[in-house]
C-alpha cells in the first residue's frame, strides 16, 4: 500500500517497510511540511523505535500530490517512477544526495512514496541562492558528470530519460505548446515566444542533433530550490535532491540550468566564464579531455531551450504558488521565469547558434 496522505502513514505500515532488524516502530507523527513541494506532497515524520536500530527518529516522507494538476504533469512525465528507481539504482552515484530509507512507485507511474534523510540541518535557498552556494553545485557537478561521461552502462537503464527521447520530448513540446497561452499571460518575453515556436516546430531536428552529442547522468532539474547547503555556522551538508528527471545527457544541461535558476542575470554575467572554465577543468581532472568551451556552449544553449520548456509548462501547474514563494524571497518572479531567460538568448539567440534551429 502506497500512503496518499499523512494519516495513511500508521505504525503498521512503518513496520513493514523499513529495515529496523530486532527493532519496532512503536509511534509514528507525519506532519505535512510548512513548505510544499513542487511536484510530489511532503511531510516530516517523528518516529519512536523499541530497541536499537540505525535508522534515524526524522525523516521525510514525499508522496503523490493532493492537485489534480501537479499530480497530471508528473504523471505525463513519468516523474514519480524515475525517482524511485534512481533511489533504488544509483544511490548517490557519485553526487551528495540524502539517504533512502524506502521507496515505491506502482507500476503505472501514478502514486509514489519515499521516505528520505531530513536534511533541515542544513539551508535550501530555494530561488534566493548565493554565488556561493552555485559555486559549491557546480564543484560537485563536474567530477559527477565525468565519472559518468558516455558510459554505455546508462543507455540499459529504461527509467532514464535519453537525450533523445521520442516520447519524453514530444511530450514536452505538447504540453508547452499548451500550456503557452497561460505563459503569455505570465510575462512571457516575445524573444522567448518566438524561440520557443521555432523549437516547438523543430523537434525532430532536435532529437537528431541531441543523439550526436557527448552524455552523462544529469540531474534534469539542477538549481538551488533542490539542493541543501551548509550554514554559515558549518550545520548540516550539500545534497541534491528531487531526482525527478534524471537524463542521459550533456553535464552542461546541469550547469546552464543552476547558472539560470540560481544567479540574477548581472551576476552570471560577471562570473560565467570563470564558472565554466572551473567545470571544464574538472571534467579535464575526471579524465575527460575532448570536450571544449565551444561544445559547451552549444549544449548549454540546449539546455536552456529545455528550460524554456519547462518555464512554459509550469504556468500550467500551480503558478500562483511559485509567484508567492518569489515574492516572499523579495525577489521578482517575472525575471526568474522568463526575464534571464530572455538575456540569455538576447546574448546567443538559438535560432543563429544551433545548427537545428536555423
Amino acid at each position: 500500500m502506497i500512503p496518499k496522505g499523512p494519516e495513511d502513514f500508521d505504525v503498521a505500515w512503518f513496520n513493514d517497510v523499513l529495515e529496523l532488524g530486532s527493532a519496532e516502530v512503536i509511534g509514528a507523527e507525519v506532519e505535512y511540511l510548512t513548505t510544499p513541494g513542487q511536484t510530489a506532497d511532503v511531510a516530516g515524520v517523528d518516529l519512536t523505535y523499541r530497541g536499537d536500530t540505525d535508522l534515524p527518529n526524522r525523516m521525510i516522507a514525499k508522496f503523490t500530490a493532493k492537485a489534480e494538476a501537479t499530480q497530471g504533469v508528473a504523471v505525463a512525465f513519468d516523474l514519480y517512477r524515475r525517482e524511485a528507481k534512481f533511489y533504488e539504482e544509483f544511490g548517490d552515484g557519485g553526487m551528495p544526495v540524502p539517504a533512502c530509507y524506502y521507496s515505491s512507485a506502482s507500476t503505472d507511474g501514478r502514486e509514489v512514496v519515499l521516505l528520505l534523510e531530513d536534511l533541515s540541518a542544513g539551508v535550501s535557498p530555494s530561488w534566493a541562492s548565493t554565488l556561493g552556494q552555485v559555486e559549491i553545485a557546480l564543484r560537485a557537478a563536474g567530477p559527477f558528470h565525468a565519472r559518468w561521461w558516455n558510459n554505455p552502462e546508462l543507455l540499459d537503464k529504461a527509467f532514464l530519460v535519453g537525450r533523445s527521447d521520442p516520447v519524453f520530448f514530444n511530450t514536452t513540446a505538447s504540453n508547452a505548446q499548451a500550456s503557452l497561452p497561460l505563459a503569455l499571460d505570465n510575462a512571457l518575453t516575445p524573444l522567448c515566444e518566438d524561440i520557443l515556436k521555432r523549437w516547438l516546430d523543430r523537434v525532430p531536428q532536435f532529437l537528431e542533433w541531441a543523439d550526436t552529442r557527448p552524455y552523462s547522468l544529469v540531474h534534469g532539474d539542477f538549481h538551488p530550490k533542490q539542493m541543501f547547503f551548509p550554514t554559515e555556522h558549518g550545520d548540516g551538508r550539500f545534497a541534491v535532491i528531487d531526482w525527478q528527471f534524471p537524463m542521459i545527457g550533456p553535464g552542461s544541461w546541469d550547469v546552464a540550468r543552476i547558472m539560470l535558476a540560481g544567479l540574477s542575470t548581472e551576476v552570471r554575467e560577471e562570473n560565467e566564464d570563470r564558472l565554466i572554465e572551473n567545470y571544464l577543468d574538472d571534467l579535464r581532472d575526471g579524465g575527460v579531455s575532448e570536450y571544449g568551451i565551444d561544445e559547451f556552449r552549444q549544449d548549454a544553449l540546449t539546455g536552456h531551450l529545455i528550460s524554456l520548456a519547462i518555464h512554459t509548462i509550469a504556468c500550467a501547474t500551480e503558478i500562483d504558488r511559485f509567484k508567492l514563494e518569489i515574492t516572499d524571497l523579495g525577489l521578482d518572479w517575472r525575471e526568474i521565469l522568463f526575464g534571464r531567460l530572455d538575456a540569455i538568448f538576447a546574448g546567443a539567440n538559438p535560432m543563429d547558434q544551433l545548427p537545428y534551429m536555423r
